[in-house]
């Protein structure tokens, strides 16, 4: 396994656990600082890819994937102080992420104190196993614990494993928008939920 996916020694934030909230109870979430951009871009990279690849032309990953996942940009995510990252780890091996960024919301999301949740990526071999929820958990936990009242997202129109996924956890779509992928502009349902 490459190193990047390991939890950096010495690091200063400790990972909080959350035995009780998942169906694997070895799934610790912690919140991913500054040494964490390979980590992300590499994750990230990998697990967009994952998901997507199939449904859309190598161009247009190839040029999604660049322009998202390279380590000048997840340095500068890191950095911006209106994003939060959690880190969902098995074992000390990086099994998903997720961002939550506090900014303007879209059009058409009207709930009060909003947070968007810009990305919950788990990796394919841990589907099903309690990481995308142990992330979730940890978001709604973050995001109330920083004073939002509402969270948002945008999930693409054809990924119904993670439109219900969402539904589960009481988001509701309240209007789309479009999100562009390489030359492809593509409608993603926008989803707001209660905190």
């Amino acid at each position: 396994m490459d190193s990047c996916n390991r939890r950096q020694p010495g690091s200063d934030v400790e990972p909080f656990s959350v035995i009780g909230m998942s169906q694997n109870p070895d799934v610790t979430i912690r919140r991913a600082n500054s040494e964490d951009a390979a980590l992300l871009a590499e994750l990230g990279a990998r697990t967009f890819a994952q998901t997507f690849a199939t449904d859309n032309t190598p161009e247009d990953m190839a040029a999604y994937i660049a322009a998202s996942f390279n380590l000048a940009q997840q340095t500068a995510e890191l950095a911006d102080p209106a994003s939060t990252f959690l880190i969902a780890e098995v074992g000390g091996i990086a099994a998903g992420y997720a961002k939550l960024h506090a900014g303007e919301p879209a059009e058409g999301v009207d709930g009060p104190k909003p947070v968007e949740l810009v990305r919950l990526y788990v990796s394919r071999e841990w589907h099903g196993r309690g990481v995308g929820e142990a992330l979730m958990r940890a978001c709604v936990n973050d995001a109330l614990q920083a004073g939002h009242k509402t969270m948002w997202l945008g999930v693409w129109e054809q990924n119904g494993r993670a439109q219900a996924f969402y539904r589960k956890w009481d988001f509701h779509a309240v209007s789309d928008h479009v999100f562009q992928l390489g030359s492809d502009p593509q409608r993603d349902i926008l989803m707001e939920r209660a905190l």
